[in-house]
């Protein structure tokens, strides 16, 4: 089977799919700054790992160079601190990645699958869903960052003939994401609840997104892996298709809890867009219909497991 590298693979995203990339049989390597801890030894027996910073390792090559495939979830930053120190995103994220390139070139690695952005990289929009051959409108360097890594990974497919995949990924939720990061809505929504905290909410929580169980998130990028693409079409949302506002969000979690929220409204940001839905057309076209879990499934999935382990 393809030998597939894992950039941040200790991540919420990264080990949902190296596990499953793991079940499917590929020889697979897993990068990240702490590996042990975040797999149990059940979960690592067969898995080769590197326990390293990406953005200041010298020695990637040696890493790289025998891969079939390179998966690289690994930001410095999210869209809220990039605003605090904007040149992370683009002497860390914007250069390891085309040093990263550069070294796949060298060595005849050919693919490339980067965790883009589902929400930042599109920014304001009045559409009623995101289509990837629409102008973006990043409000955040975060979003500046995908974008630019986006347009270099496509010239690549283009002027080297690579086949490198981007995937704007949506808002996933599910087992494996750590609420105190602040990142995911539903988990973070879900945990406050439980335990009588309250959510700010910033504007009047009507703001609309799109959220996605990681479940299918993970089956998508898996098929990404052997699937072939070119500089033509080389870009694909990873998200429902279906729009859900913060309030409806915090009504639907009330009621598969069974227990009332207690929400503050702060003043709207600027930086957060009103609404933003993923067509997902293009990619239903590549792979088929591959969203099998709606929110409320979704949710009642991840509460499932969740109590399971309680």
């Amino acid at each position: 089977m393809k030998k597939c590298l894992l950039l941040g693979g200790a991540g919420f995203i990264g080990k949902n799919v190296a596990l499953k990339l793991k079940e499917q049989g590929y020889d697979l390597t897993i990068y990240d700054m702490k590996v042990v801890g975040n797999y149990n030894d059940e979960e690592l027996c067969g898995i080769k790992y590197y326990e390293r910073e990406l953005f200041k390792d010298e020695e990637l090559e040696e890493v790289i160079k025998d891969q079939d495939v390179v998966l690289h979830f690994v930001s410095s930053v999210g869209p809220e601190n990039s605003m605090i120190n904007p040149e992370r995103c683009y002497y860390n994220d914007v250069a390891k990645t085309v040093e990263i390139l550069e070294i796949m070139r060298k060595n005849d690695v050919k693919k490339m699958i980067f965790i883009s952005s589902g929400g930042t990289v599109y920014g304001t929009s009045d559409c009623e869903s995101c289509k990837e051959d629409m102008m973006l409108n990043p409000k955040n360097h975060y979003g500046i960052t995908k974008a630019t890594i986006e347009k270099i990974l496509h010239m690549y497919n283009e002027i080297y003939g690579m086949n490198n995949v981007i995937l704007r990924v949506a808002n996933p939720y599910g087992v494996g994401q750590q609420s105190n990061k602040k990142i995911g809505a539903v988990t973070v929504f879900a945990e406050k609840i439980l335990n009588d905290e309250e959510i700010s909410i910033w504007g009047d929580g009507e703001n609309i997104r799109d959220y996605i169980y990681i479940d299918d998130v993970v089956k998508i990028i898996s098929r990404f892996v052997e699937q072939y693409v070119d500089a033509s079409n080389d870009i694909f949302n990873v998200g429902t298709g279906v729009g859900t506002s913060l309030n409806e969000l915090i009504k639907k979690l009330e009621i598969k809890l069974d227990k009332k929220a207690n929400v503050k409204y702060e003043t709207g940001r600027s930086i957060d867009a009103k609404r933003n839905v993923l067509n997902m057309e293009n990619t239903i076209d590549i792979l088929g219909n591959v969203v099998d879990y709606s929110l409320d499934k979704g949710i009642d999935e991840y509460m499932r497991i969740m109590k399971g382990r309680a």
